[in-house]
């Protein structure tokens, strides 16, 4: 995108922008619409700005200007605009000197401390184990103390007047604690390990179901529902936000011990990875394939985790793709071959077209094969890094020469020690 139509956006916006005599900031009339589309493109710039780095200066700061954006508001300061415009100067060049100026006075700020709770619709045998990811800790609890803080809210009563699929008794209240400089970067960053979260304890819920609707609309293959999000700013009650199914009728998730088990081991293995951000990646698909009530988005989320497991580039075809995963099963029966076929035609119609014929059989067949490449990180591939899993996908789409790169590897070897 050209700097220019950048600039201009923000132009735009500078000029909506209202300086009193008394110093205050406003936005003239109601024009906050419009100026949250010549926002959007300030946004898509910065955010594909590669050598600015948006998304990585906001992290250092543990600041993030915004989470989900609310209805016709603008993300930066109005203080932003007002400045650039005092200066005349409105230009994407001095926007970035600004956001950096700002984000360094934001981190000598000293950080707070949030407690992030997610109910989750599970009841277990044994506890799950409380685990890190760097500085940030997940815990389990029941605790009655943290439940009734947050049922004194009179905005909580509210809310719980009118959603009475909702109880406290139905779920296990996950705890994300870490260190942040508002509630914007602490839910987003717990959000995202919650999420994960519940791909692990939904890809072994659902290991072996594929449930299929006879009668109405098709179900989501999981139980799991995401509901509401219970924010604590050093320790004390801070608010509360809701996902769009947090009205949708409660069905507890039972857990045995060798479930639990296997997700312990899991987050273990994917906590000390090599490959720890793609398996949040793959989890994260996979929980949006076994949840999403549109069979046409589900079976997409399942084709993401082969994308994204087969490390799929921007540039790479995806008959490519198509025919790693083929190379993957050991016996390559026509059915499967068929199978996959379809499913990379299905694929291409809704991408392209926006209409396939895509079924209960044909989400459940590629989660099958969603499944398989989360078993293939689990088992072997969570221990090696991006480059070692790159050379091993070569070798197992050119299976055929495996032997023969084999023994020119050793006769390169023999000759090495030789010298």
């Amino acid at each position: 995108m050209s700097n220019n139509i950048v600039d201009e956006a923000i132009k735009r916006i500078c000029s909506e922008i209202i300086i009193t005599s008394s110093g205050s900031i406003r936005i003239e009339g109601f024009k906050d619409d419009i100026l949250t589309d010549e926002e959007n493109v300030i946004l898509a710039e910065l955010n594909k700005d590669k050598e600015f780095n948006f998304q990585k200066l906001q992290e250092k700061a543990r600041f993030y200007y915004w989470f989900e954006r609310d209805l016709f508001s603008l993300v930066f300061p109005l203080v932003f605009y007002a400045k650039l415009k005092k200066e005349n100067n409105m230009t994407y060049k001095r926007l970035k000197e600004l956001i950096v100026e700002d984000l360094k006075r934001i981190k000598k700020q000293k950080p707070k401390e949030y407690d992030v709770y997610f109910p989750i619709n599970i009841k277990t045998e044994t506890k799950i184990r409380k685990f890190r990811i760097n500085d940030i800790e997940v815990d389990f609890t029941n605790n009655k103390s943290i439940i009734s803080e947050i049922l004194k809210n009179e905005k909580v009563k509210q809310e719980f007047l009118i959603n009475k699929n909702f109880s406290f008794s139905k779920v296990i209240l996950c705890k994300v604690s870490l260190k942040a400089r508002n509630h914007n970067y602490a839910i987003k960053k717990a959000d995202e390990i919650y999420t994960f979260l519940l791909g692990v304890i939904g890809f072994y819920e659902t290991y072996w179901k594929s449930p299929r609707t006879l009668i109405g609309i098709p179900k989501p293959i999981s139980k799991l529902n995401q509901s509401y999000i219970f924010v604590f700013e050093n320790k004390k009650y801070n608010t509360f936000l809701y996902y769009k199914t947090k009205e949708e009728k409660l069905q507890i998730v039972k857990l045995k011990k060798d479930y639990v088990e296997a997700i312990n081991n899991t987050i273990r293995k994917v906590v000390k990875s090599k490959q720890r951000e793609l398996l949040f990646k793959l989890f994260t698909a996979y929980f949006r394939g076994l949840t999403d009530r549109n069979v046409d988005y589900s079976f997409l989320s399942f084709w993401r985790v082969m994308e994204l497991g087969i490390l799929k580039e921007p540039s790479q075809k995806h008959q490519e793709i198509i025919e790693i995963l083929k190379s993957l099963i050991i016996e390559l029966k026509y059915r499967i071959k068929y199978k996959i076929e379809r499913f990379y035609q299905l694929r291409n119609d809704f991408v392209h077209e926006g209409i396939a014929d895509i079924n209960e059989y044909d989400r459940n067949g590629m989660k099958s094969f969603a499944r398989m490449i989360i078993d293939l990180y689990l088992n072997i591939l969570y221990k090696y890094n991006t480059e070692e899993i790159k050379l091993f996908y070569y070798y197992i789409k050119r299976k055929n020469n495996i032997e023969q790169h084999l023994k020119m590897a050793e006769k390169v070897e023999s000759l090495i020690k030789k010298d």
